[in-house]
């Protein structure tokens, strides 16, 4: 097993952002640096807890 990255394109409103994703085949969410999330003029729509693989529960703020 592997560490995969992909290079991928995210976009807002007409505005657009090269990301490098690193490949997660068990995630739901996507994570954006918060450059890129500010640039793209998104805004928290709800927040959600998350468990990292450590067990430790975090609450972000999420948008779509």
């Amino acid at each position: 097993m592997g560490i995969t990255y992909i290079e991928g394109k995210v976009s807002n409103d007409g505005t657009e952002e090269q990301v490098r994703f690193l490949v997660d085949s068990g995630a739901g969410y996507t994570l954006l640096p918060e450059r890129v999330w500010k640039s793209l003029g998104l805004e928290p729509k709800r927040k959600m807890d998350f468990t990292l693989a450590d067990g430790t529960i975090v609450s972000r703020a999420i948008s779509e």
